[in-house]
């Protein structure tokens, strides 16, 4: 096999693709404009390629005859100049190829995903083959023509859905209870698969079963399974597609209540993340938040520090919608009176945001770009941002209060006060209250509190303690002996008791 002789690189053009391929003619568009062409010099295309049957490192994109090459000439190297056929807007790129048209089965990889995701489909694709010669001691470039590209990335199959099958369920091959989903979209643009699952005080094995798997006749051949033994504990690493006989295996810890099993089906990773129940809170602190005075310490909590409120299905994720202004800054930091850790600001996903800095490139902000309500997301087991603008218009209340046993259920007594003062709206509350008994939740009608608009006709309740969400005519909030200081988020029905 011949050399491959460089390394996929991204093309240092100046202008996009347009859906006219033929555009790239124009000398002041991204080919070169000193490449010269002969009659009968012309790279030819192949068949359509799927890289997940490439047993090879390489492959022919495209081909050249021997008997085209100009009398005189030397090859030293070749390139293609690659762009999507209907794809506008897409900076062209270069992918190197040996001499007969060979190129680095991760390059093309590479490209295909970066452009249209890792999805295993047939991409339609045009190229422009060119060749460094020499003759008589010169250096020329050789225009070889336009070639057609018809590839599809490498990628496993990922299904809809996929099943634990273990000892919680008795190794059924039947049973669906423990599904795992990703969240929500196309499986190839997001293919973590999530659950969440008790804890037991015994150890837990199990293997994964595809949606496809279930009812099949070969079940068994077709679930996933652990590369490492079931003795080594391991609580992340890769798994094999193919029963192998290794199950995963989750020892018993009595520091977990629940257990979030993760299943990356493209990268072919899992992890298992022991959860206490405890929420891993961080806190928003900037410009826009709260008072806007940038206050950190612990009593600043409600007034220049607002919380994340957790998921109570998994404390892991924490989740936020408030009003923004356009330019407004802010951090997350995990301790109130400490400015780190801070979360990782290289992790954020959202087009609505970008990342301020100082002149001394050190201090780091996030920064809203345009006003508006948004939807903040904070995975802490991953470190990762996501902000979104929330597409609903929501309403504005002038008053929160807490009604509840402690107080005798006054609707109107036990106001909550506004946190947010530098925005056109608020949307969080903040109470310090002190539960002089445990709710006795034991009751027919248990006691506990719930949050309303100084009426009955608005109001929010929960199971959830010390962080839930709560829904229009919802149970009591249960609440234990102390002091805290309460938030909460009217769109989200969410608070959180923070001692």
């Amino acid at each position: 096999m011949k050399k491959i002789f460089s390394i996929f690189a991204f093309a240092l053009l100046l202008a996009s693709c347009t859906d006219d391929y033929k555009d790239w003619a124009d000398p002041q568009s991204y080919l070169p404009d000193d490449a010269i062409s002969f009659a009968g010099f012309a790279a030819s295309g192949v068949d359509a390629i799927e890289l997940g049957k490439v047993e090879e490192d390489s492959v022919n994109i495209f081909t050249l005859s021997n008997a085209t090459i100009p009398e005189g000439y030397e090859l030293t190297n070749a390139r293609v100049y690659v762009c999507p056929t209907e794809m506008t807007g897409v900076v062209p790129q270069i992918i190197s190829t040996d001499l007969t048209g060979k190129a680095s089965v991760a390059d093309v990889q590479a490209y295909i995903q970066s452009v249209f995701g890792a999805r295993p489909e047939l991409r339609s694709m045009v190229g422009h083959v060119y060749y460094n010669a020499v003759k008589d001691g010169l250096s020329v470039l050789l225009d070889a023509g336009e070639i057609p590209l018809n590839i599809a990335p490498a990628a496993p199959i990922i299904d809809d859905y996929y099943y634990l099958v273990g000892s919680m369920n008795g190794w059924s091959s039947e049973n669906t209870d423990y599904e795992m989903a990703n969240g929500g979209g196309d499986v190839y643009d997001d293919p973590v698969f999530n659950i969440i699952i008790p804890a037991t005080s015994e150890d837990i094995y199990f293997k994964v079963a595809p949606k496809s798997a279930i009812g099949d006749a070969n079940f068994w051949d077709l679930i996933i399974c652990a590369v490492t033994e079931e003795d080594d504990d391991a609580m992340a690493g890769t798994f094999a597609v193919g029963n192998n006989g290794k199950a995963f295996k989750i020892p018993s810890n009595p520091a977990y209540v629940q257990y979030k099993i993760s299943f990356n089906m493209l990268d072919l990773t899992y992890e298992i993340v022991g959860l206490t129940g405890d929420a891993d809170m961080w806190y928003m602190v900037g410009n826009c938040i709260g008072n806007g005075s940038w206050g950190n310490s612990p009593d600043n909590v409600g007034t220049a520090l607002i919380p994340l409120y957790p998921d109570p299905e998994d404390p892991t994720m924490l989740h936020y919608i408030g009003m923004f202004p356009a330019g407004g800054q802010f951090k997350m930091i995990h301790t109130p009176g400490e400015w780190d850790p801070q979360m990782n600001y290289n992790n954020i996903i959202s087009p609505n945001s970008d990342i301020v800095s100082d002149e001394d490139g050190d201090n780091h902000n996030i920064g809203i770009i345009n006003e508006g309500l948004y939807y903040i997301t904070v995975n802490t087991a991953k470190q990762s941002i996501t902000i979104e603008e929330y597409p609903e218009r929501a309403l504005i209340y002038s008053t929160i209060t807490m009604p509840g046993t402690y107080q005798g259920w006054n609707v109107s007594g036990n106001a909550m006060t506004a946190m947010s003062t530098m925005v056109a709206e608020n949307h969080d509350w903040v109470a310090k209250v002190t539960f002089d008994a445990d709710a006795n939740t034991a009751l027919a009608d248990p006691e506990g509190f719930k949050f309303t608009n100084g009426t009955w006709s608005v109001n929010w309740g929960g199971s959830g303690y010390p962080y839930g969400i709560g829904t229009q005519d919802g149970p009591n909030i249960p609440y234990k002996k102390g002091t805290y200081t309460i938030c909460f988020n009217d769109i989200l029905g969410a608070y959180v008791f923070i001692k």
